[in-house]
């Protein structure tokens, strides 16, 4: 199954990380410094481009779900953070964008009555989702 992570700087690190396949760029026929920089982050990556006019912020991607890690992996981690119940994708998102930042090496949700990573989170993060173990 595949999703769509939409927004100049998630798009970014999605790719940049290279954790999940990329399948195809979508930006818009006109682009900006930034989407042009994207534009040539992909070419080097050999990610199929589509140049439109998507409905959606301008830049989006097609990509794999995310890989989450099992809870064993970490183990070694010196910093986790443990989330109950937070169903809100947004929250979800904010939460991870903070853990990157103070330099927490995973995070443990529940499989269940939580928010998954999908599009609103990973907008919420800024692309941080990408670098973290969940």
């Amino acid at each position: 199954m595949t999703e769509l992570v939409y927004g100049k700087h998630p798009v970014y690190h999605l790719i940049s990380a290279g954790r999940r396949r990329a399948i195809r760029l979508h930006l818009p026929k006109t682009l900006e410094k930034e989407e042009k920089d994207l534009l040539q982050l992909c070419r080097t990556k050999k990610i199929p481009i589509s140049l439109e006019e998507p409905p959606y912020q301008g830049v989006a991607v097609e990509t794999e779900e995310y890989p989450y890690v099992p809870v064993d992996s970490l183990l070694g981690e010196s910093l986790v953070l443990i989330l109950d119940e937070i169903q809100d994708p947004q929250n979800l998102g904010a939460l991870c964008r903070s853990a990157t930042l103070f330099g927490v090496g995973g995070v443990v949700i529940p499989e269940s009555r939580a928010a998954s990573i999908g599009p609103g989170a990973c907008q919420a993060s800024v692309g941080a989702v990408e670098y973290l173990k969940i």
